[in-house]
């Protein structure tokens, strides 16, 4: 496990969620482009769960799990917040969200486009995003 934490359902707990997990991946030897999207990916699913599954409930939390073995990274947001996945905003691209200024659909748009596998599963009430990447090895 390179990463076990909570944090409150705030949107200022972004940042130390962006902050803490770049230095974990860069103390196991992921650094540079591939850090800061993965980084971006995690901050986006993290956004997600806060803004839109939360609502920015302070009386809420998620757990963010970052485990790394054999150069497989695998990260897990759980949260007990509502959500629906539509695989149709897969479909579309990602210029299609910025032409069209629309509103959400563009993160989820760019955690697939950054992670090898992506996962929305409900276990027992509970939310859990799986995102999956084939690291280098360090």
């Amino acid at each position: 496990m390179i990463a076990h934490y909570s944090v409150i359902c705030r949107r200022e707990e972004l940042k130390s969620i962006r902050d803490r997990l770049g230095a974990e991946l860069a103390t196991h030897g992921i650094t540079g482009l591939l850090r800061d999207q993965i980084v971006l990916a995690v901050d986006e699913a993290c956004a997600n769960a806060i803004i839109h599954g939360n609502d920015c409930d302070e009386n809420r939390t998620i757990r963010i799990e970052a485990e790394l073995r054999e150069g497989i990274l695998t990260v897990r947001i759980y949260d007990v917040g509502q959500f629906e996945f539509d695989p149709k905003l897969l479909e579309r691209d990602i210029d299609y969200f910025i032409r069209n200024k629309m509103k959400g659909g563009l993160g989820l748009k760019l955690i697939h486009a950054i992670m090898d596998e992506v996962r929305f599963d409900l276990v027992d009430g509970v939310c859990v995003c799986t995102m999956i990447k084939a690291v280098p090895a360090s």
